[in-house]
């Protein structure tokens, strides 16, 4: 096949080349006549310009008589008149000159051009001076050779028509001459005139020279042929050598990469370009790249732990430092580093629109739980614990806040402004007290700890408040749009305190789950997670026992206390621009309608809690016929979406049962959202029929059921979309944690709208999205009351649907619930165990020598 389609290109190629020869030859002949014929025209032109100029000059010569004559005709005195008519003869002279001189240059072009155009040879064709070939620049319009600057009176616009069809027969037509003759002409003009007209006609010499090129290609063709097969053996060859490796080695495979982050609905549109995944980058780069701040002992564990687990060698790190400004923003945005172990404060704001670069960042699960508290010298600490700073002694609290913080934007809600004194880094805020700019500072319990002061240098006085102002749930954050990397860090978190739960050290680590959610290369990730440091609790202790005990939402939750939890808005008050086009929220606006998936199941009394339906064959849309929690989530996202709108016109219900499977409703786009859904591992990583992973909001409902008097199985209900619009889930997310807002600042559905904030990070289209909300709904005490409280088998009380609210909260580290620990391989029972020959790894990457059981 290559041998026969080289050989067809050869000869088109050829053909083509016969074909350019020809018309070259063609329009060699038809330049040459014309520049002969012009040269014709300049000779007549010039020749009678001469005989004009020269009789011209003959009789206006100032001879003496003449000059007498012109004496005695006028004032004798009159010199002037004299000098000019001298003037002019001797201009009139010059002229003369001038047109001899042309006259004989004519000739000898003429006489040059006649003998080119009598007989176009090869070499004629061959020459680079050929005018007027196409893409040349000629000048006069058609003679490239004739000089532009003579006088007008000889250019080509004053040429007589000739008829070039005598010249060169079937060349030019009459009209093609007339529109020479009527304006210069361009060689291009000139060119495709001639050749709509022109013949073929091919000469001996151009037969001759295709011969020898068809020899000549004779006798390449054997040799091409035999580099053609050598070359395509060698490639099969290649091809079979690398397809072998890819086979023995398993690391090589897509498995090892992790499942597919394929858009999962119809809307693909959207988001930031497709990037290189973290997962990716670091197995590339070899190492992991880290920014931490001033917990960096701790925060480089975490570090270490990450890189254990992608490369196998915790050493493998890059530790960068950054400071509490936007300088962490900007190095986890621009790729400096790949994570931000920095633990830092998740909010709506960041989670969406952080304000320094108008991007979001996904956060994950918090690990550690702190609030703004006040420390401070005596007794200004006591004044700004009691929130007095006007009164008495207290007016003269000065409070130290690192500026554009979220502990800034709490304090100026708390204090008058000429009590706060903003400081620019982390660090002035211990140098502040020290030198007296400030008696009190504002952080987390962490931060003002005197521990933690006398650590920064402070000796003097100092006392710690006894409140605290807001919530922080400080997270290790991630750049958005790379769910895989999110779900990654989140499941090896959550694998820490899962060990804890269960007693797992970084000495019996081995005795941990395996898990092939993410490949098997990723086969032994908590094990070797749990390898560096140890479970939660180790980490804790190495690093923050002594700065900050143990207490309150850092404790493990183990089901008997609230986990609903309401994170911080902190809203921002910048301008927002709306979804863009193509975003799902802008495609449901435009749509008019929301559609929820939601399950269709038969109405009991063990089953209320979940759907109540008026009529078992209800149709599938309008509102009267859905009621239950699942349904009144579906209600929220509708009345934010459509400005409170409670026509049922604004949302369709699509219903699925127990034998469907809702995620191809997700994946194919005939859902927006689906309600209902069990938190689960493996649909959250990669859900086996579509092949991609889903976005879970936070949990709104919690149910255990008891198998056996001694074994429960819990799960949590959530309201899922698809990982392709970050901006969708994160409103879907915050739609749900705002009913948890509402039910702790005891906000209910008649007061929404004067006691719900405005929100700003959807653009102005949504400002009031969450009045809208609980409008319609309630707060979340309103709807479990309404939906669930009847439910006696559900109690509220002594349960994870309780509010976990302050000044005391309770537990939240949450670990894996029962649902997702099915998704992983567990250990068989221990008459079953057999010890395998053990694993050593490299020193550098483990410190621990595991002691594989199966």
């Amino acid at each position: 096949l290559f041998y026969n389609s080289s050989e067809k290109h050869e000869m088109d190629h050829l053909a083509s080349i016969q074909e350019s020869s020809q018309r070259s030859l063609e329009y060699d002949t038809v330049a040459k006549t014309i520049r002969t014929d012009v040269c014709q025209k300049e000779e007549r032109c010039c020749t009678k310009q001469f005989e004009q100029n020269g009789n011209k000059a003959k009789s206006s010569y100032p001879t003496e008589a003449n000059s007498e004559q012109d004496r005695g005709k006028g004032d004798p005195n009159d010199d002037d008149a004299v000098a000019e008519r001298r003037r002019v003869a001797i201009v009139d002279s010059r002229e003369t000159r001038e047109y001899q001189r042309e006259e004989i240059r004519c000739k000898k072009e003429l006489e040059q051009n006649g003998n080119e155009a009598t007989l176009p040879t090869d070499h004629h064709r061959s020459s680079t001076d050929d005018i007027a070939r196409p893409g040349a620049v000629p000048v006069a319009g058609i003679d490239s050779g004739l000089d532009t600057g003579r006088d007008s009176r000889c250019s080509l616009q004053t040429r007589e028509t000739s008829n070039y069809s005598q010249t060169i027969p079937g060349a030019l037509t009459r009209e093609s001459v007339d529109l020479i003759e009527a304006r210069p002409l361009s060689a291009s003009e000139v060119f495709n005139e001639y050749h709509h007209t022109i013949h073929a006609n091919t000469t001996t010499a151009e037969i001759i020279g295709t011969k020898s090129t068809l020899q000549l290609m004779n006798s390449r063709h054997d040799i091409i042929k035999w580099a053609v097969l050598v070359c395509i053996s060698g490639c099969i060859l290649v091809s079979v050598v690398i397809l072998a490796f890819m086979l023995k080695d398993d690391a090589a495979t897509s498995e090892d990469i992790g499942p597919s982050t394929t858009p999962t609905s119809a809307n693909t549109s959207i988001g930031t370009p497709t990037l290189i995944p973290t997962l990716t980058t670091i197995t590339d780069n070899g190492k992991i790249r880290c920014g931490v701040g001033w917990l960096d002992k701790l925060e480089e564990d975490l570090c270490r732990i990450l890189a254990a687990v992608v490369i196998g060698d915790s050493e493998r790190v890059e530790i960068v430092k950054l400071r509490w400004t936007k300088e962490r923003w900007e190095a986890l945005d621009n790729g400096t580093i790949d994570i931000l172990t920095m633990l830092s404060t998740s909010n709506m704001d960041r989670d969406i629109f952080q304000r320094d670069l108008e991007v979001g960042f996904s956060f994950s699960d918090p690990f550690f739980y702190d609030g703004v508290t006040f420390g401070g010298i005596p007794p200004y600490g006591e004044c700004a614990d009691n929130l007095n700073g006007v009164f008495g002694v207290c007016s003269g609290v000065r409070v130290c806040v690192t500026a554009g913080s979220s502990t800034y934007t709490t304090v100026s809600d708390l204090l008058p402004n000429f009590n706060i004194r903003p400081v620019a880094v982390y660090e002035d805020l211990y140098s502040g007290l020290s030198d007296g700019r400030c008696n009190v500072i504002a952080e987390g319990k962490l931060d003002v700890s005197e521990n933690r002061v006398r650590e920064m240098g402070y000796n003097g006085t100092y006392e710690v408040g006894q409140n605290t102002f807001s919530k922080s749930p400080l997270s290790v954050v991630m750049r958005e749009n790379d769910p895989q990397w999110v779900d990654f860090v989140n499941f090896v978190l959550r694998a820490l305190v899962t060990a804890e739960e269960q007693g797992i050290t970084n000495v019996t680590a081995p005795d941990f789950y395996t898990t092939t959610l993410f490949g098997k290369r990723f086969e032994n990730m908590f094990i070797d997670a749990i390898g560096v440091v140890g479970n939660y609790g180790q980490i804790y202790e190495k690093h923050l026992e002594r700065i900050l005990p143990r207490e309150g939402p850092n404790l493990i939750n183990n089901g008997s206390t609230g986990l609903l939890y309401s994170h911080p808005l902190s809203f921002t008050s910048q301008s927002v621009p709306n979804p863009m086009n193509g975003s799902m929220i802008r495609t449901i606006r435009e749509r008019g309608v929301l559609r929820c998936g939601i399950p269709q199941r038969i109405v009991s009394s063990r089953t209320i809690f979940i759907q109540k339906l008026k009529d078992a064959a209800a149709t599938t849309k309008g509102e009267d016929h859905w009621k239950g929690i699942n349904a009144d989530y579906c209600y929220a996202l509708a009345a934010s979406l459509f400005q409170g709108n409670n026509a049922s016109n604004v949302i369709e219900f699509i219903a699925f049962s127990r034998n469907d499977n809702p995620f191809v409703l997700l994946y194919e786009g005939k859902v927006d959202v689906l309600a209902g859904i069990t938190v689960d591992a493996e649909v959250d990583v990669m859900e086996p029929t579509t092949r991609t992973g889903y976005t879970f909001s936070v949990p709104y409902l919690y149910k255990t059921k008891y198998d056996t008097p001694t074994s429960t199985h819990d799960e949590a209900i959530s309201l899922v979309t698809g990982q392709d619009d970050p901006q969708w889930s994160s409103f879907v997310h915050w739609i749900v944690s705002v009913t948890f807002f509402a039910e702790e600042k005891s906000v209910t559905m008649k007061s929404s709208f004067s006691d719900m904030p405005l929100v700003y990070v959807f653009g102005p289209e949504l400002e009031h999205m969450f009045r809208h909300a609980i409008g319609r709904v309630g707060n979340y005490d309103e709807i479990y009351t309404r939906n669930i409280d009847n439910d006696s088998l559900r109690p509220r009380e002594g349960s994870r649907n309780l509010l976990n609210r302050g000044p005391f909260y309770g537990p939240q580290q949450v670990p894996f619930l029962t649902s997702s620990l099915e998704k992983f391989q567990a250990k068989t029972t221990q008459e079953d165990k057999k010890v395998q020959p053990l694993q050593r790894h490299d020193s550098r990457s483990r410190s621990v020598v595991h002691l594989r059981m199966r």
